[in-house]
């Protein structure tokens, strides 16, 4: 059988893969099974034609075994050596499809593996500004909505990117997403940040960032990071930000709000648009007190969005300066939860662990900055504080 090129070239990863992930298996350069069967649509139940299949296995070989199902979605992979096996099936369009798992032994004869291919859905659409021009080079990711808490969503697959047009496409199996171009925000200290090794912040710089999207604050003490964003936080007197925040199709601001797209198998939604807009953003900032040993610290985290926390989704955090300071640039206004999370440090390690891990505290942005919280992890059960409000 002669294989397209875009087939070769998938058998080469797929061998190279095999190469890394059996280091020390046995080497075999083929055996005397076979594995048979056919791939079909897992909705309608017809075959699938032209689909690539391949054994994944237990021992290494040069050439995992593998071939394209014909017009009755059947395969037939010789020469398949004895051990654990499991059949992959790719096609595009689909989502990956995997047999069960397989026990082979010498002569084996398999004729009965069925897999089933889910088909993927498409949906396109573009990315403008607040002007209507395209926003190029953003990503777009998709949210399914879960079918057991209709509260909740899961983030799909790699995330799409506009091109020069703002055009974006995207596949996702069948259900109801949100669609959104995330924008995460982080602010951390120029100089002494926590030092720590469990917290998911990593990244504390000591001298100017060169990067576009890293800008600091008007006294040098913070910088402040935005990732996905078309352009750079604009700075105005005295000291806020004109700056993107996360949009969800057609425009809205949140996952609650946001219009649900309905994904069908082999169809496309065309006309996904989002539009971003620029808002005016302010500080938000305070100190965490934390009874522990010198050197402890906190990472705070500002939610807008209860059901973006719920989805386990993060967009803006904040990491804190040794001395407990922490600070938010370029809020919007609106209602918000600060949720102070105790940051495990080598400091603190080995200290009292009946602090609460979080503490959480409602609060207001105005038009204005909102100075001076004050939070206390205490040894006590989780609480949330007293709300406070900004300017209005």
């Amino acid at each position: 059988m002669r294989f397209p090129r875009f087939v070769l070239g998938v058998l080469a990863i797929i061998g190279a893969m095999a190469m890394v992930s059996a280091q020390g298996a046995k080497l075999l350069t083929e055996g005397n099974a076979s594995i048979s069967g056919k791939v079909i649509d897992g909705r309608t139940g017809n075959p699938i034609a032209g689909v690539l299949v391949w054994a994944s296995l237990s021992s290494y070989v040069r050439q995992p075994p593998a071939g394209l199902t014909d017009a009755d979605g059947a395969f037939v992979l010789q020469r398949v050596p004895a051990g654990k096996a499991t059949v992959l099936a790719k096609k595009s369009g689909y989502a990956l499809g995997t047999s069960a798992a397989l026990t082979l032994t010498d002569n084996t004869r398999m004729t009965d593996a069925v897999i089933r291919l889910r088909q993927y859905g498409r949906v396109s659409g573009r990315v403008t500004d607040e002007s209507g021009r395209p926003v190029a080079q953003v990503a777009i990711e998709s949210y399914l909505r879960t079918p057991l808490d209709q509260l909740a969503f899961d983030q799909f697959s790699l995330p799409s990117f506009s091109n020069d047009l703002g055009e974006y496409e995207l596949e996702a199996l069948p259900g109801q997403y949100a669609i959104g171009v995330p924008i995460r925000t982080s602010t951390f200290p120029t100089s002494g940040a926590i030092s720590h090794f469990f917290s998911h912040n990593d990244v504390f710089l000591t001298e100017p960032p060169t990067a576009l999207n890293v800008i600091s604050s008007a006294d040098r003490q913070w910088w402040h990071r935005v990732e996905n964003a078309p352009v750079p936080p604009l700075e105005t007197p005295p000291g806020h930000l004109l700056t993107y925040t996360t949009t969800y199709f057609p425009g809205a601001t949140s996952l609650s709000t946001a219009s649900l797209v309905t994904v069908e198998p082999g169809a496309e939604r065309t006309g996904v648009d989002i539009r971003l807009r620029q808002s005016r953003g302010y500080r938000v900032s305070g100190k965490v007190s934390i009874p522990l040993r010198p050197g402890s610290g906190a990472e705070a985290t500002l939610i807008g969005d209860p059901v973006a926390e719920r989805s386990g989704l993060s967009f803006v955090t904040a990491t804190g300066r040794v001395d407990g300071a922490f600070m938010f640039l370029g809020v919007p206004p609106g209602n918000y939860t600060l949720a102070v999370r105790r940051v495990i440090t080598t400091e603190n390690l080995l200290a009292d662990d009946t602090v609460p891990m979080t503490v959480r505290l409602p609060v207001t942005v105005g038009n204005q900055d909102l100075t001076g919280l004050s939070i206390t992890l205490q040894r006590a059960p989780e609480a949330q504080q007293n709300p406070r409000v900004g300017g209005g």
